[in-house]
């Protein structure tokens, strides 16, 4: 009996971690006493790594992955701008290639003309961004001309891309800068900053 419980126990110390446990009915496997009941694998840990070693091994940014945690929108299109930046930077080298030969195939077939190619733009913004981009140029056009910095003709010239201003501004239309901010220090050793900013700027129109 010895001799077999000290094979059988041989046997089980030579199994491989993988192996499986072949037993009896009676006999039950438990594996949460000592150890192993507190024994578990960190997921959160492992993707973690898998995510660091995924982005080095494939050259591209977390937003294309799908690879986002931690990634803020504003960070998120920025990412998006640099991966058009670089498809722009292709389009360039192609456009040439592209317009060489036709131009070939223009002079072999005897015809006079000029061939252009244009690519599709890649669009990574959305209307409401360009929307909110256009208002804020228009806004800091509209406190250029109410400082007088520059003429309507000037305003219209850089927000409307017309060749002058229409006419003048309504009287009706009323506006009134709030400033927040208060002289603190002017000193520059005093290791005190001014601070004044417009925060903000209020159109209203009158009835």
């Amino acid at each position: 009996m010895d001799s077999q419980y000290n094979n059988i126990v041989k046997m089980l110390e030579n199994m491989p971690p993988d192996a499986d446990y072949v037993h009896f009915d009676d006999i039950k496997v438990n594996m949460n006493q000592g150890a192993n009941a507190s024994r578990s694998l960190d997921v959160r840990a492992v993707n973690e790594l898998v995510d660091i070693q995924t982005l080095s091994g494939t050259k591209q940014m977390a937003i294309f992955m799908n690879r986002n945690q931690g990634v803020t929108e504003s960070w998120g299109s920025v990412q998006f701008k640099i991966f058009c930046s670089g498809i722009t930077s292709c389009q360039r080298g192609s456009k040439r290639t592209v317009e060489e030969i036709a131009r070939l195939w223009l002079r072999v077939k005897g015809k006079q003309a000029i061939p252009i190619f244009k690519h599709n733009i890649v669009d990574y913004q959305s209307e409401e961004q360009r929307l909110n981009v256009k208002l804020l140029e228009q806004q800091y056009h509209v406190i250029a001309v109410l400082m007088g910095w520059e003429t309507n003709d000037q305003a219209a010239q850089e927000v409307m891309k017309a060749e002058k201003a229409v006419g003048k501004p309504s009287e009706n239309i009323k506006a009134s800068f709030s400033v927040r901010g208060d002289e603190v220090g002017n000193d520059k050793h005093s290791g005190l900053k001014f601070q004044s900013d417009v925060s903000k700027t209020d159109i209203n129109y009158l009835p």
